[in-house]
C-alpha cells in the first residue's frame, strides 16, 4: 500500500500563535472534481504528490536516499500548533489515528536547504533536485498565478464524518464566528521566512 502525503500551511499572527491558513484537504474541499483534473506538473499537485525520494528527505518515509542523516522537517507536530493542525492530524484525534511521521518545517529553512544543499540532507544532485521542484511548487502556492488564499483562517475539524472534509465548523459558523475568523485573520503577520511553515504528515 502506498503512502500520502498531508500538508497544513500555518502562518504566525500577531502576539506569536499561529493559524492554520490553508491545507491539501481544503484545497480539495475547494476544488472538487477539479483538483484531480490538475495535471501532475501543477504547483497544486505536485505539493501532495506521491514521490518518495521527497518522503525520504522530509520525513525518513519509505525511499530515504542513501546517505540522508537529517531530514527537511522537524519530527512530530510544532507545540504551538495551531487548533485546526492538532485536530487533523494530532494522535488519538477526534475521529481516527492513521497519521505516521507528523513534522514541520518553516518556509525559510526550505529555501535555506534547498541553497545550501547539505549532505546530511540531500546527499546527491539528484536528491537535491527534487527538493528543488517540491520547494518551487511551495513558492508558487504563495505567490503567482497559482497562489492560494493564504490570507483565510481554518478552523475546528476538517471532518464531520472520518475522512469527509466538509470543514463542519466553519460550513455551520453563525455570523458572529465568522467576523470573529476575519478579525483572526487581519492579525497575520507579512508572510517570510519565518512567519509561515508547513505540517505534514502522512498515510499509509
Amino acid at each position: 500500500m502506498g503512502a500520502d502525503i498531508h500538508w497544513i500551511i500555518e502562518r504566525q499572527a500577531r502576539g506569536g500563535r499561529w493559524e492554520a491558513v490553508y491545507s491539501k484537504r481544503w484545497l480539495i474541499h475547494e476544488m472538487g472534481s477539479d483538483y484531480i483534473n490538475l495535471p501532475w506538473e501543477h504547483p497544486r499537485m505536485l505539493v501532495g504528490d506521491r514521490d518518495y525520494t521527497l518522503f525520504g528527505i522530509l520525513s525518513g518515509v519509505r525511499g530515504t536516499p542513501s546517505g540522508v542523516t537529517q531530514y527537511l522537517a522537524t519530527e512530530e507536530l510544532p507545540a504551538d500548533a495551531s487548533e485546526h493542525v492538532r485536530l487533523a492530524f494530532e494522535r488519538g484525534g477526534e475521529f481516527f489515528d492513521y497519521y505516521h511521521s507528523r513534522g514541520y518545517f518553516t518556509l525559510g529553512h526550505l529555501r535555506q536547504v534547498v541553497i545550501s544543499k547539505p549532505v546530511q540532507t540531500v546527499p546527491s544532485k539528484e536528491d537535491a533536485a527534487v527538493l528543488s521542484i517540491y520547494a518551487a511548487a511551495v513558492e508558487a502556492l504563495i505567490e503567482g498565478p497559482d497562489a492560494l488564499d493564504l490570507g483565510q483562517v481554518l478552523v475546528g475539524s476538517p471532518d464531520n464524518e472520518p475522512g469527509d472534509g466538509v470543514f463542519p465548523a466553519m460550513r455551520d459558523e453563525s455570523n458572529h464566528q465568522k467576523v470573529q475568523r476575519i478579525a483572526r485573520a487581519q492579525e497575520l503577520l507579512p508572510i517570510s521566512g519565518d512567519t509561515l511553515r508547513m505540517v505534514i504528515a502522512y498515510d499509509s
